[in-house]
């Protein structure tokens, strides 16, 4: 699309351009067809304030080849530790939190690592670390738990619990504690006398954790859980009942005929309630239920693989008393619950065989290592009647809280988790927080920015004197123009462009930050809302009515919604008509390769 042409078809109307030269209906998007954010996550930034961050991973996915999702908390933490935190500790601030009063009123601990930047010079700060390491800076998000552990299958975010905020956070008052303890290696701060007591503490929660974490595996990890399998069984159930529709009479079930064992399984399983799958309403019996738990539990002593386990539970509930006909009748019944399970509950049936039956128990050990360290009786309460740890009670406190905090699979095993709480927690800020969050992202995967990318931050500056009544100046004009047509050029290469805008007319339409009094506006939207100054993401825009309006990515999760109906908005994304947008726009980001 030629620039030029662009600007001289668009017309102005009070402060709204028309489509110029883009067709009525006309819509362009990076996360569809063959854009280059089809496989972009929708991020939540979870209360750390990491707009900016998130900002800048999303443009520069669209233009690194593969267009992998790139992790917002990895590139955040390099700005904040090469800038914020540099400049905070330089001045004699020795905490990586700070406190930040919240729309409540409440005082929230937040990792400052990650809270404070612009998208330029976040970006910026990851091409330095680049070229002074000469190797990949980016985690992909797959290898960063803190983010991966909520993603779905098609990418979106799901996390409702603010547990990056929580985490990190708390990582930040553990490295506190630490770091007033042990002192901090990166700054040259131990003195001879900590680097001993580090040691000695670290030795001594090795020994700890090793002999009692051995214990506390043997017994999770080997405990038998009939539960999974009377789940699959009873969902089995539900899915053969309505692939019997004959057998459904009304509400109720027929125990007439070939269907007198759906009432006799359905109330020895005892659903005890419908299902979304289910067109019945199964009665309680917790005599006969925990008569078939009794009969699965020996099953798991099969040790020649999960077909033979499958037919003993085939068998298994075949000869329940509960069932009535003859024996080939009975066993047929049996045959067709145990065929109707469903592959995800196959795998969560085989998952319990391997760990119970095959003494397969790494993926239990994975689920659980934090619960260990959470534990208050098997760990902390332990650990503190140690001769060692128990000088250590703080630190001692402030792990098992940061375990608690975190996703369950973090960790492959227990060897992560404690180097972070005694070697990793004394390293610069951003290592020691990505060893605890990004286990997985070794550097031979890290991926390389190009040397020569660009980001060019572009500022909106207007005042209520390009504003009088519903005309505008012709600078203003220009500058929409202008932007308007780089916006579009960049959609056209596949490059997403930021917006940083005062999002305080999402909630009030009609609000324009750039008429209101310069003496006023600043307080005005940082007073908005707990994100009144806030960075999205242009990834589309469209022709409707005659006026353009951009998609913007936003990073609250999928599930965000505005109780303003002016807006559209498409899971987690939002179109704005372009006079508004950029009526509150501050600042433009573009970036090239």
């Amino acid at each position: 699309m030629k620039i030029g042409l662009l600007l001289s078809l668009i017309s102005l109307n009070a402060f709204a351009l028309d489509c110029g030269d883009i067709p009525e209906g006309k819509v362009v998007r990076l996360d569809q067809g063959s854009g280059s954010l089809t496989k972009a996550a929708v991020q939540d930034q979870d209360g750390i304030g990491s707009c900016f961050a998130n900002q800048g991973a999303l443009m520069l996915q669209a233009i690194i080849p593969g267009n992998p999702n790139l992790s917002y908390l990895n590139l955040g933490l390099y700005y904040a530790t090469d800038k914020t935190l540099k400049d905070r500790r330089a001045k004699g601030d020795k905490t990586y939190t700070r406190n930040l009063t919240g729309t409540n009123g409440q005082v929230t601990a937040v990792g400052s690592g990650i809270y404070t930047g612009n998208t330029c010079d976040t970006i910026n700060a990851a091409l330095d670390r680049q070229k002074a390491t000469n190797g990949g800076v980016l985690c992909k998000a797959e290898d960063v738990a803190l983010e991966h552990s909520f993603f779905k299958g098609d990418n979106n975010f799901l996390d409702d619990g603010d547990v990056q905020e929580k985490s990190l956070a708390q990582a930040s008052r553990y490295m506190n504690a630490y770091q007033k303890t042990f002192g901090n290696v990166e700054d040259g701060e131990r003195r001879q006398g900590q680097r001993e007591k580090a040691d000695q503490f670290k030795i001594a929660l090795n020994r700890f954790v090793k002999n009692s974490g051995d214990a506390y595996f043997s017994k999770k990890c080997s405990e038998n859980n009939p539960e999974v399998v009377m789940t699959a069984i009873e969902n089995a159930l539900s899915r053969a009942l309505n692939d019997n529709p004959q057998c459904i009479s009304g509400k109720a079930l027929s125990t007439v005929g070939p269907c007198q064992n759906f009432g006799q399984m359905g109330e020895m399983l005892a659903m005890g309630g419908t299902t979304k799958n289910s067109k019945v309403a199964f009665i309680q019996n917790s005599k006969s239920r925990a008569s078939t738990k009794k009969a699965i539990s020996p099953l798991f002593q099969i040790k020649s693989g999960l077909p033979d386990f499958m037919n003993g539970l085939s068998s298994a509930l075949a000869k329940s008393d509960g069932l009535k006909g003859t024996p080939a009748d009975k066993e047929k019944f049996a045959k067709m619950i145990v065929s109707s399970i469903s592959p995800k509950d196959m795998n969560n049936i085989k998952s319990d065989y391997d760990r119970i039956a095959l003494n397969k128990m790494d993926d239990c050990k994975a689920s659980n290592v934090l619960s260990y360290f959470k534990d208050k009786k098997d760990f902390l309460e332990k650990a503190k009647k140690d001769v060692v740890l128990c000088n250590y009670s703080e630190l001692l406190n402030s792990a098992s809280e940061l375990a608690g905090t975190m996703p369950a699979k973090s960790f492959k095993n227990m060897s992560g988790f404690v180097d972070f709480i005694t070697d990793k927690a004394g390293l610069k800020y951003d290592d020691a927080i990505m060893s605890l969050i990004a286990n997985d992202c070794s550097p031979e995967k890290r991926i390389a920015l190009p040397l020569t990318l660009k980001c060019e931050r572009r500022g909106f500056v207007l005042d209520s004197s390009d504003f009088r009544g519903n005309n505008i100046s012709p600078k203003a004009v220009g500058m929409i123009k202008e932007n308007r047509a780089r916006i579009m050029a960049n959609m056209t290469e596949n490059r997403a462009v930021g917006i940083d805008i005062c999002s305080k007319f999402w909630k009030e339409p009609n609000y324009d930050f750039h008429k209101e009094d310069a003496k006023t506006k600043l307080n005005t939207c940082g007073n908005a809302g707990p994100h009144g100054f806030h960075a999205v993401t242009a990834i589309g825009y469209r022709c409707k009515n005659n006026r353009i309006q951009y998609l913007a990515q936003n990073s609250w999760g999928p599930n965000w919604k505005l109780e303003n109906k002016e807006f559209e908005i498409e899971e987690g994304k939002i179109w704005m008509d372009e006079d508004r947008m950029f009526k509150n726009t501050l600042n433009l980001n573009y970036i090239t390769p």
